[in-house]
């Protein structure tokens, strides 16, 4: 506040006159002690001037009185360069709603900035009010009560006089009163004691061209990018070349040699940080009373690089912040990859002496799942890596830039996040599970460290580039919770699904098709940085050290926004005054929400308002309704509702599908304190180009709605359906196949040969959320058969069987396939004599019964089929979609005949293998039972490659063989 010594200007019209004051326009007059101004003649209004022109920080104190008339005004830093303006609108007129508004008047014309409307306001009242402008702020009270903290960011109005107005228009008379009217200067704000550096995360650090470029190079999909680069010219982030459709070639200019070292190109730091995510930083920091260039420094770097090749740069810029300010120590404040910086830098003793506090927001210590998925897949930047950038930059074209990247690699999770999210508790997941073995070593399931490290060597991954971050984590994390006496404060954002897993499993249709999928768990976090990755402690494990943590409800990339509880709260601790906002907490937020997931298909979300989440014409995701995010992984959707949303309307659709299947599957996984309580399934929804579901989504609600389906999106027919299982409770996230017990019963001559009919038990075998149904086809696929009791082989010759069992969490078997031969009899019309089935077991659910069915090539059953997505002739041979799977059964009765297994894995498939153990629980195509001979043998067909060379069988892995099942004679 302004003391006595500071007024500049004080007038309550005791001595009658105006002297001091200019009259602009219309009538004023000093009338029964106090200023006037009152209509006369045509005009419409009038305005009166006082004061210095080069007044800039200042509180003006006067009271008002809007005795009549439409509207009174109060207007500061009146000069050449424009003013601001606060109206009273009293509610007559035009203006019939009584009103306050703020306004800023300047060459490009009056553009209201704020409006409390309505506000109580009367004629003949007196209001005393309040205006205080400093720098860029603006705030304002009437009768004590606060209406105005605005900022006004870059503006050019800094000085000016104030001036006085009222206004009638055509409407009547007007007669506004004004008195005990008081300017004080405010006192320049001290800057703070240190100065403060501040260091962006990943990508926050503009690079430009050093010298003209020619560049023409390999664009990683195929052809040749070239393209002339002047001098001088911004490359990151050139944001008319980001937002340009197609593959964002332009980028690959960024790229780092082999080495991870050597750039390709001659690029530079610009010294400025990107205005995409931090364009708030330098605002925030002059508002607080910080001079840039004396105590506030900002230090940008080479954000594709080493980490630890900063901390030279570092220390120059903070050895000249001491000698500019002339004091012994700085401040760091640091978003996300900067904190990882700064730690490095504090972990040298000496360097750590010149550093007083380490502010940390949203700091990935030990990595992030995120993080795994730009390298392996990409992270289109119109959603962003790091949570910071809304720009247009596709997947491929960042995992492109990103390959020789260290410090990509170092944001990776690290052997220390294991320790945190140990996979004891589902909940607390390894970033990687692998069903699909996707590097072909025989090992499947979720990866701890050193078999992720594996997969990435497996898959050719830069192993020399990852090794930096492996030693950087290596030196760095076992010694995060000691900070050689630097104060440190960790800013930590929850209550944000974040990516905790991502699990390459397959998505199994008939006739077989093996199709990847790629499924995503979430967990608390920031949206980018799972928790404990920030925070560095949980229930059983802490290496805070003394690290005072403080949890906030934001997202990573706005914990840099200047008006958010995490910006905020690095004021209160700059300024030491414990002045903490009421949001902030010291304990997390949880988790909550509906997590919806579907395959192959577009999904799309909707408000009551029609905003939007999902993608785009462009293919680009938006998220534009609060509390709802949407990503993809592969040909899978997924979206987030939070429980705090509002109700939304979700939609999908197949116009743009990817696999051949008429059919598409949803799972809605609802997310309560932190862990997956419930999970639904919608199976083998039939819809196609043409179709369409919809159903509303209440993100408070547990249950689990109905969808409604339109085969013909054109057509007003529709057809509702419910949820095809729910689990709930400790099995609600259970990612385990299920299995299928196969019994054999029947009698054999002394070839082998079945003599009489075979009768065939299945038995499904599932430890968690339980069996949901058995599938089985006599002929490859084409009509799918559910198992509900034992049934009957006796057809002559040669029968297939193909059987997956299903469980209730939607998790698939892979298919097993069998092969029944039965002897020809001399009779042309045998009529076997059907032989008593057994029953079998389930674990979780029991498929089996006492009775037994006639089989014959063709259902007899409708009430159990299941339509395949295929309209193809029934063929005497066992055939899977070569454009998925590579694989090619001409005979499956005969082992001697071709088996071609190539090219399973797509995009993350070797073109080679290195030889190793066999695990059969890890192979990838379920079984082939050959039954011929009096032999049995269950071949496990996993990731073989074959060279067929005439009737001999050649094998790149030998082909194992496992125990046979039981069988009854």
């Amino acid at each position: 506040m302004a003391t006595e010594e500071d007024i500049l200007l004080f007038d309550n019209f005791d001595d009658g006159n105006l002297n001091g004051w200019t009259i602009e326009s219309g009538n004023w007059q000093v009338n029964n002690g106090n200023l006037a101004g009152s209509s006369s003649g045509k005009a419409l209004g009038g305005r009166i001037n006082t004061g210095n022109s080069e007044w800039d920080n200042y509180r003006i104190e006067l009271d008002i009185n809007g005795f009549l008339g439409i509207d009174q005004g109060v207007g500061f830093r009146y000069g050449e360069n424009g003013s601001y303006e606060i109206n009273l609108r009293y509610g007559k007129g035009i203006h019939n709603t009584p009103q306050i508004i703020l306004w800023k008047i300047d060459g490009n014309g009056q553009t209201l900035l704020k409006e409390i409307k309505p506000f109580s306001l009367a004629n003949n009242k007196w209001y005393h009010l309040i205006i205080e402008v400093s720098n860029e702020n603006i705030k304002a009270w009437i009768d004590n009560t606060p209406i105005f903290d605005f900022t006004d960011t870059g503006t050019n109005i800094k000085k000016g006089t104030i001036t006085l107005s009222y206004w009638t228009g055509i409407f009547g008379g007007a007669y506004m009163k004004f008195d005990n009217i008081k300017v004080s200067a405010l006192a320049p704000s001290h800057p703070p004691r240190l100065p403060v550096i501040f260091i962006p995360g990943i990508g926050g650090s503009e690079m430009k061209a050093s010298q003209d470029i020619f560049w023409s190079s390999d664009d990683g999909h195929g052809g040749t990018y070239s393209h002339a680069y002047g001098g001088e010219e911004k490359i990151w982030v050139n944001q008319d070349e980001a937002v340009k459709l197609g593959n964002d070639d332009y980028f690959d200019i960024l790229r780092l040699k082999a080495d991870g070292v050597t750039s390709e190109a001659a690029l530079v730091l610009t010294g400025e940080l990107t205005s995409f995510g931090y364009s708030d930083i330098d605002p925030f920091f002059t508002e607080m009373g910080y001079d840039k260039g004396t105590n506030f420094f900002v230090f940008p770097y080479d954000w594709r690089k080493d980490v630890r090749t900063t901390k030279d740069d570092l220390d120059a810029l903070i050895e000249n912040a001491r000698q500019k300010s002339g004091q012994p120590q700085v401040n760091l404040v640091v978003h996300s990859m900067g904190g990882l910086v700064a730690r490095y830098y504090i972990s040298d003793a000496q360097k750590a002496s010149k550093v007083n506090k380490l502010i940390e927001l949203g700091v990935p210590h030990l990595g992030a799942t995120s993080a795994t998925k730009t390298l392996m897949y990409g992270s289109a930047l119109q959603k962003n890596v790091f949570g910071i950038f809304p720009i247009g930059v596709p997947a491929s074209e960042v995992k492109d830039v990103s390959r020789n990247n260290p410090a990509l690699f170092q944001l990776l999770p690290s052997n220390q996040y294991y320790n945190f999210y140990t996979n004891l508790d589902k909940n607390l997941p390894y970033p990687l599970k692998d069903d699909q073995d996707i590097d072909n070593n025989n090992l499947t399931g979720t990866l701890n460290f050193d078999q992720t490290k594996n997969l990435l060597s497996n898959l050719n991954y830069n192993m020399s580039v990852f090794n930096f971050g492996e030693q950087f984590h290596n030196s760095l994390d076992s010694i995060l919770n000691q900070t050689n006496g630097t104060k440190v404060y960790g800013i930590v954002g929850t209550a944000q699904p974040t990516l905790g897993q991502i699990n390459e499993t397959w998505w199994i249709t008939w006739p077989i098709n093996l199709f990847p999928k790629r499924d995503e768990i979430f967990i608390n976090g920031d949206g980018t940085v799972p928790l404990y990755s920030a925070s560095l402690k949980n229930d059983n494990l802490d290496i805070s050290g003394a690290t005072k943590i403080y949890y906030v409800e934001q997202n990573h990339g706005n914990l840099v926004s200047t008006n958010g509880t995490a910006m905020q709260t690095v004021k209160a601790i700059l300024n030491d005054d414990n002045d903490l906002p009421v949001e902030v907490k010291d304990q997390k937020f949880i988790l909550e929400g509906e997590q919806i997931s579907l395959d192959d298909g577009e999904l799309d979300l909707y408000d009551d308002q029609n905003r939007h989440c999902g993608l785009n014409e462009k293919g680009e995701i938006e998220e534009n309704i609060p509390d709802v995010i949407c990503t993809t992984s592969g040909n899978t959707k997924h979206a987030f509702v939070k429980k705090k949303a509002a109700k939304v309307k979700v939609k999908a659709t197949r116009k743009k599908k990817a696999v051949s299947s008429k059919t598409t599957n949803i799972k809605k996984r609802t997310y309560r304190e932190d862990r997956i309580s419930k999970t639904a399934i919608y199976k083998d929804i039939a819809i196609d180009e043409k179709g369409g579901i919809e159903f509303d989504l209440d993100p408070s609600s547990d249950i689990s709605p109905p969808l409604t389906i339109y085969p013909d999106s054109a057509q007003p027919e529709s057809e509702i359906i419910i949820p095809t299982s729910e689990i709930q409770g400790g099995n609600a996230f259970d990612q385990s196949s299920p299995t299928t017990s196969i019994q054999i019963s029947g009698t054999k001559d002394s070839s082998g040969i079945y003599t009489n009919p075979v009768t065939i038990t299945l038995t499904g075998n599932d430890t968690e959320s339980g069996i949901l149904r058995i599938e089985y086809s006599l002929d490859n696929g084409q009509t799918v058969k559910i198992y509900s009791e034992p049934f009957i082989i006796s057809a002559p010759g040669k029968t297939t069987i193909q059987i997956k069992a299903v469980d209730k969490s939607g998790n698939e078997e892979i298919p097993q396939t069998i092969i029944i031969e039965i002897a020809v009899p001399a009779s042309p019309t045998p009529t076997p004599s059907p032989t008593p089935a057994s029953t079998g077991t389930s674990s979780g659910n029991n498929n089996s019964s006492s009775g037994t069915t006639q089989e014959t090539n063709q259902s007899n059953n409708p009430t159990s089929v299941l339509t395949a997505s295929t309209s193809k002739e029934s063929e005497p041979t066992f055939e899977v979609n070569k454009r998925v799977l590579g694989i090619n059964f001409e005979n499956p009765a005969r082992i001697s005949d071709q088996i071609n297994v190539t090219n399973i894995l797509g995009e993350q498939k070797k073109l080679s293998t290195k030889k190793k153990t066999i695990n059969p629980a890890s192979q990838i195509l379920g079984g082939l039972l050959m039954v011929s001979g009096g032999i049995i043998t269950l071949a496990f067909l996993g990731l073989i490659t074959t060279i067929f060379q005439g009737k001999k069988l050649f094998f790149k892995r030998r082909l194992p063989f496992v125990k046979p099942f039981p069988q009854k004679m």
